[in-house]
């Protein structure tokens, strides 16, 4: 519940929405092992900062002015989106930069359960 965030996490929010709590966190993949998200974050230094937990999956297709991020792989195929879609791997952070550069970081997490095959 929000009037409890403070206490449990520390963060003193102005909204009752979850995803304050994760724009708050240095790492919400290891602050919230157990909340169920699936992010895209712009960043102020123009990069695109997508991740998700293993209870939300979320692919990425390229094309050639960018990326398209969905929650699921036939949702850009049923839009012929030109392109294949790769799966946004559970506890990666995919970094983008304004070139597209890509970078990936994986974050261990104890515990941590891949529901990936029981949600696809």
């Amino acid at each position: 519940m929000p009037e409890n965030w403070k206490e449990l996490y520390g963060y003193t929010c102005t909204t009752k929405n979850d995803s304050e709590l994760i724009l708050h966190s240095d790492s919400p993949l290891e602050e919230f092992p157990d909340m169920s998200m699936g992010v895209c974050e712009l960043t102020s230094d123009k990069k695109l900062l997508v991740y998700r937990n293993g209870k939300r999956p979320l692919y990425l297709t390229s094309i050639s002015n960018g990326c398209i991020i969905t929650s699921t792989a036939d949702i850009s195929k049923r839009a012929e989106v030109p392109g294949f879609p790769i799966n946004i791997l559970m506890n990666h952070y995919f970094t983008f930069d304004e070139r597209l550069a890509m970078t990936i970081e994986k974050v261990n997490i104890e515990d941590a359960v891949d529901l990936q095959h029981e949600l696809c």
